[in-house]
């Protein structure tokens, strides 16, 4: 039996590369960079993420975006 996967996690994920690709990163850097283990950020496709993780991934691109992480 396939596992429905939901379609809001699928484009949080998204949502997050194409992020993390308009500031030059890649998704391995962008893990890098929070001091996430490799392939935490493609995990989002299937599960869902914490509250706490999903705000340090927001708060760290708006700090780029501002220009305060470079």
């Amino acid at each position: 039996m396939l596992r429905k996967v939901d379609k809001s996690m699928f484009l949080t994920f998204e949502r997050i590369k194409e992020l993390a690709k308009k500031q030059g990163l890649s998704l391995n850097a962008l893990e890098e960079k929070l001091g996430y283990s490799r392939n935490t950020l493609y995990s989002l496709k299937k599960q869902k993420a914490s509250t706490e993780r999903m705000q340090e991934i927001a708060d760290f691109l708006v700090k780029r975006i501002q220009g305060f992480d470079r």
